[in-house]
C-alpha cells in the first residue's frame, strides 16, 4: 500500500510539473508565445485581498432554512478596489455571480449584510483549499475563493472557522455603513465639484 501510494504521489508531481511545462512551452508554438508564470504557477503574481465576507438571513424565505441558523443562511464576499469600485463575490444557488460594483450599490450589499455579521478576512494566496469538498453551496465555494481549506458546509459553521482565525475581525455593521455614506457624500460634492471643468466653456 505505502509503494502504491508513493507511486501516485509521484505521478501527480510529474504530472503537474509536465502540465506547467506545457503552458510555459505550449506545443508547437514559437519560443516567444511561451507564458512565464511565478512560483505559483500563475501568470501573474498578486498580493491578497481584504474581503467583507457578509453572513446573512434569506432575502426570499426556502424550505431549507428552518434547518439553519437565524441570520446565517448565506454568505458572499466584498472587497474595494477603488473608492468608487467594489467587486462582488455572490454564489448563488444557479452560479456564481462575479462582478464590479459601483459604491452605491456595495452599500446595498452591506445593508444586507447588517442584518447578519460581516468579517473582514484576507485571503490567502495561493491558498490551501481543495476540490474534494462535495456540494458546491455558497460556504463551500466562498471559502475555496478565500484559499481555506475548511470542510463546513453551512454558512454559521464557516463563520464559525474564519472568527476563530488570527487577524479576522468582526466589522460592526452600523459603523461601517455610516463609513460608507459619507464616502458617498464626499463622492458625490467631489464629482458636483469637478463638473464645471468638465464643461466646454472651461477648454481653453
Amino acid at each position: 500500500m505505502k509503494s502504491l501510494i508513493k507511486k501516485m504521489l509521484v505521478r501527480s508531481k510529474l504530472i503537474s510539473r509536465r502540465t506547467l511545462d506545457e503552458k510555459r512551452h505550449p506545443a508547437g508554438d514559437p519560443a516567444e508565445l511561451a507564458i512565464e508564470v511565478d512560483q505559483d504557477g500563475s501568470p501573474v503574481s498578486k498580493r491578497p485581498s481584504e474581503w467583507f465576507v457578509c453572513f446573512v438571513p434569506g432575502l426570499k424565505k426556502q424550505w431549507w432554512h428552518g434547518f439553519t441558523h437565524p441570520r446565517h443562511k448565506h454568505v458572499f464576499a466584498l472587497k474595494m478596489v477603488e473608492d468608487d469600485q467594489w467587486v462582488l463575490f455572490e454564489p448563488w444557488w444557479t452560479r456564481i455571480m462575479v462582478t464590479t460594483l459601483s459604491l452605491n450599490e456595495a452599500v446595498k450589499f452591506l445593508r444586507w449584510g447588517a442584518a447578519g455579521n460581516i468579517l473582514r478576512v484576507m485571503e490567502r494566496i495561493p491558498g490551501n483549499g481543495n476540490q474534494w469538498r462535495g456540494w458546491a453551496n455558497c460556504s463551500v465555494l466562498t471559502s475555496l475563493m478565500l484559499g481555506r481549506s475548511y470542510w463546513t458546509w453551512t454558512p454559521h459553521g464557516l463563520y464559525e472557522r474564519l472568527s476563530a482565525e488570527d487577524g479576522v475581525e468582526l466589522v460592526e455593521p452600523n459603523e461601517l455603513l455610516e463609513e460608507k455614506r459619507s464616502w458617498i457624500t464626499e463622492w458625490t460634492q467631489m464629482h458636483r465639484a469637478l463638473e464645471p471643468l468638465k464643461s466646454p466653456d472651461c477648454i481653453g
